[in-house]
């Protein structure tokens, strides 16, 4: 029986994404990631049950390590600067892994609709881990006053929300600036939106920010 590998997996995954990316999930098959990473077909079926968690393998190995990016920043001492640094991580790592990030963003909704519970539930844990995540950096920045009092997990969502569909736009714009020059923008516009010292004035049902 064939030994399995770390570094055999990693050539599945990486062949994978390549004709995920080119093909689609759709129209690639088990058949062809096979070939492009020059094993048996049977080598695939011991790694991996079927091409849909080839698929969910590659989300969750790319979410772990943007999570991993993420802990990191929050060892920080200012909330400000533990802002910016997660902004700076999120583009870098969209940035560095282009065709991962893409994929996902192309995919994930058929994959959410699939018929294999399995893969439905841990996208669900998924998105609750990277929700939780989002909730508890915006309560740590309404504790320490930066951010003003309101729902966390909303708040939470709306940083991730803007950044995703940054990302979205520059991926499919092919816009050939670096992504990471957008971090003091993105920053920016956040604060701007939850500072705890921001002036709201309501006049003619129209709220006016100043």
């Amino acid at each position: 029986m064939e030994k399995m590998s770390t570094e055999k997996r990693s050539e599945i995954l990486e062949a994978a994404i390549n004709l995920f990316s080119v093909k689609g999930f759709e129209r690639t098959t088990v058949d062809e990631i096979a070939a492009k990473a020059n094993v048996g077909k049977g080598t695939i079926y011991l790694y991996f049950r079927n091409k849909e968690h080839i698929f969910l393998a590659i989300v969750e190995e790319g979410i772990s390590y943007l999570k991993q990016l993420f802990l990191q920043v929050t060892k920080e001492k200012d909330f400000t600067l533990q802002l910016r640094e997660l902004i700076l991580s999120y583009l870098k790592f969209a940035e560095d892994n282009r065709e991962i990030y893409r994929l996902f963003m192309k995919e994930r909704l058929a994959m959410r609709l699939c018929n294999d519970s399995i893969i439905e539930k841990r996208f669900i844990e998924m998105h609750h881990e990277l929700y939780q995540f989002f909730t508890d950096f915006m309560q740590r920045g309404m504790d320490e006053g930066v951010l003003c009092p309101a729902d966390p997990g909303y708040l939470g969502m709306a940083l991730n929300g803007i950044i995703s569909h940054c990302v979205f736009h520059w991926l499919y714009s092919n816009d050939q600036q670096p992504l990471t020059k957008l971090t003091d923008t993105l920053c920016h516009l956040f604060l701007k939106g939850a500072a705890s010292n921001l002036n709201l004035h309501v006049s003619g049902g129209v709220q006016d920010v100043s």
